[in-house]
């Protein structure tokens, strides 16, 4: 191989290898972040192919949950008045 393609796949090995340790670091460092982004990918494939997928498991497309809640919108027990 010349010297050209050599250092080209030596560029992409680096470029792969970045991508997947800022990968990791964001989802340690901004889990909240990675879920918003994968819930942005779910939501755009589902526009483009009317296809719902789940990339990470939480059992619900980035569409179908209110961002805002989070939780199954249970009653507080002991106050009265908390529920969703």
């Amino acid at each position: 191989m010349s010297d050209t393609v050599k250092k080209v796949f030596g560029v992409l090995i680096v470029v792969v290898v970045m991508v997947i340790i800022g990968g990791v670091l964001l989802n340690v460092l901004l889990p909240n972040t990675m879920h918003a982004a994968v819930d942005w990918v779910e939501q755009g494939i589902e526009s483009a192919t009317g296809a719902q997928i789940d990339l990470d498991g939480q059992d619900y497309n980035g569409a179908q949950q209110d961002p805002n809640t989070g939780y199954d919108g249970g009653e507080v027990e002991g106050y009265e008045g908390f529920t969703n």
